[in-house]
């Protein structure tokens, strides 16, 4: 497929992903996470046309690592809760995302965004419903606003 068409379903999906965290109130939303898809397709592609397939592993874990270090800059300690580890999963998982549309891999990156957002969506509730909300990773912003 041409690369144009995998940057634009890397989006898309990074998108889909962002629009469950905005629709939740998180920092991260929909711009960010279509971004961090975007750029790890991006470094995926790159990898694909400057190294040997054997070297791939090796672009696709530098991915991985300095996403980790843009996700920990979302957690922040507020006293004794911490807030944003959700959202930094998150990112993490956008990138994954990107990384398997980059190398080509679309149905399985379409139906680990459905699996992302799903598992967002429902457990949110299920954290809810049983009163889980004590960690405020999984409690909305206004929630915290109005506190």
């Amino acid at each position: 497929m041409n690369e144009i068409y995998t940057l634009f379903i890397a989006v898309g999906l990074g998108a889909a992903i962002g629009l469950e965290r905005k629709i939740n109130d998180q920092t991260a939303g929909i711009h960010t996470h279509a971004l961090v898809s975007l750029g790890s397709a991006l470094f995926i592609l790159l990898g694909l046309k400057l190294a040997a397939p054997a070297e791939m592993a090796r672009v696709a874990s530098q991915v991985v690592m300095g996403v980790g270090f843009l996700g920990a800059a979302v957690i922040m300690r507020d006293g004794i809760r911490v807030r944003g580890l959700n959202t930094a999963v998150t990112v993490w998982c956008s990138s994954a995302i990107g990384a398997i549309t980059g190398a080509g891999l679309y149905m399985l990156a379409c139906e680990g965004a459905v699996v992302i957002v799903a598992a967002n969506f429902i457990l949110h509730v299920v954290e809810h419903r049983l009163g889980w909300f004590n960690d405020s990773s999984s409690t909305p912003l206004s929630e915290e606003k109005n506190k």
